[in-house]
């Protein structure tokens, strides 16, 4: 993890990053969406190397650091994943595993869809890892 200068690591990143708000739910929607698209062209077009593909881009996608820790769903909706310090989750893999591999297990996607319609709009990933969407 990096170290940024201010007196505190969470208002400092808060600032850096000017956040006002967590993303919607429904931006978060249109984006989980744009990235099934991904997942299903590159399954599409070759189905060994779609499946390996799935994998990774599940486990890793908010840790890319070509997209600057987006996925390519987020990046489009001008959204971003990061841990509860506002770190991106590029220099967090701990939290960015943790977050996404609930997307792996089919039982946790019930979760993911219940907890996503509560109060605070966060996917049960997120309340697990500690982590939320905000708008970049």
């Amino acid at each position: 993890m990096q170290i940024y200068p201010g007196n505190n690591e969470r208002e400092f990143n808060r600032e850096f990053y000017n956040v006002s708000e967590e993303a919607t739910r429904e931006r978060r929607f249109i984006a989980f969406l744009i990235d099934a698209a991904v997942i299903l062209f590159v399954f599409l077009m070759n189905r060994h190397l779609g499946e390996v593909f799935y994998f990774l881009y599940i486990l890793f996608k908010d840790a890319n650091p070509f997209f600057n820790g987006q996925s390519i769903g987020k990046k489009i909706m001008g959204i971003k994943a990061v841990n509860a310090h506002y770190i991106p989750l590029y220099e967090d893999m701990k939290t960015c595993v943790l977050r996404n591999i609930t997307l792996l297990i089919p039982v946790f996607n019930i979760f993911d869809a219940l907890y996503i319609f509560g109060s605070e709009q966060k996917r049960f990933g997120d309340v697990i890892s500690h982590s939320k969407v905000i708008y970049v």
